[in-house]
């Protein structure tokens, strides 16, 4: 009888621990995230599309990856659900972009809690600065102001984005230590693609004229790839490197003007974007309007700019083909 009595009380201890919001509470902060070693995948949360893409590329089958902005999303104009709070709060590493591309991301990490390591991949490269039109990113002059916005859209330049995956190896290799040297290998094996991508880009570059290479664009995203790749740019539609910023009656003129003058041949427009107001100012100006070009997203699963080696290829054959 007494060995039933201390059964039965064990039993209602037991049932009384469970019950208590102490208890629930541990067990969730034990299985929120997987510690590295647990022979659990990190679990990696990448602001964008084109980010994740990248990091799946490093990761395989070693970590689960997801977006934060969905397929075809302004990272310009996302507005974060409480969803995405939870998947930051719960993730391991954290892959953003930094210059300011994600301006929604800070608040959501203080309000998270999240204790998910952070790799900016841009960090160590040299931003250009941008129009000054609008504030989503700015320069500091060394006197505590800002003098000029700089442009985020790094990705564009291919040379940018091996850097980026090295960013993103040494992030999971040091969340990870298990797994770095699968995260050494898959970076070196994708590394080769890019470097084969880059060489696609200047060859396809090299068959339009010199005085051909003029790109008009939404709003600033090609900067880096018109460095890189040998093309100007004429103008732009949005007078900044956001696509929230909007454009005067005056600064439509202008455009339209510049374009005349300069020769340009074509008006292009990202995916995310509405293009209405590039439609006009290609009609206005005379030229072509190219709609469907993938910069600040991937595009939907199965589609030419899926991934963003598919996307890159596509775009620069897109462009081509408009100026040639």
């Amino acid at each position: 009888m007494p060995r039933m009595m201390k059964i039965f009380a064990l039993a209602i201890v037991w049932l009384m621990l469970i019950g208590m919001p102490g208890a629930c509470a541990a067990a969730s902060e034990s299985t929120a995230t997987a510690p590295a070693g647990s022979g659990k995948p990190l679990q990696v949360v990448a602001t964008t599309s084109i980010l994740a893409d990248l990091t799946k590329n490093v990761a395989g089958d070693a970590a689960t990856v997801t977006s934060l902005l969905p397929i075809g999303s302004d990272p310009h104009s996302f507005e974060p659900s409480p969803r995405d709070s939870q998947r930051v709060a719960n993730a391991d590493v954290l892959i953003e972009n930094g210059i300011g591309l994600e301006t929604w991301l800070e608040p959501m990490i203080q309000n998270s809690g999240t204790r998910a390591s952070r790799v900016v991949v841009s960090e160590g490269l040299t931003p250009r600065a941008g129009d000054t039109h609008a504030g989503e990113a700015t320069l500091a002059n060394g006197k505590g102001q800002h003098d000029h916005e700089l442009d985020p859209h790094m990705w564009t330049n291919v040379h940018h984005v091996i850097a980026y995956v090295a960013r993103i190896r040494d992030g999971l290799a040091a969340a990870d230590p298990a797994n770095a040297a699968l995260y050494q290998a898959n970076a070196a094996r994708y590394t080769t693609q890019l470097q084969e991508l880059d060489a696609f880009i200047v060859q396809q570059a090299a068959a339009i004229p010199a005085e051909r290479r003029k790109l008009v664009t939404n709003h600033e995203t090609f900067g880096y790839f018109a460095d890189r790749y040998g093309f100007e740019i004429v103008g732009t539609v949005l007078p900044s490197v956001s696509a929230e910023a909007q454009p005067s009656a005056q600064d439509i003129a202008r455009l339209v003007d510049s374009l005349k003058q300069a020769g340009a041949t074509a008006v292009f427009t990202e995916a995310t974007a509405n293009p209405a107001l590039a439609d006009q100012i290609a009609r206005d100006a005379g030229v072509k309007g190219v709609r469907t070009l993938y910069t600040d997203s991937l595009g939907a699963p199965g589609s030419a700019g899926d991934t963003y080696i598919k996307m890159m290829r596509y775009d620069i054959e897109q462009i081509v083909q408009a100026l040639k």
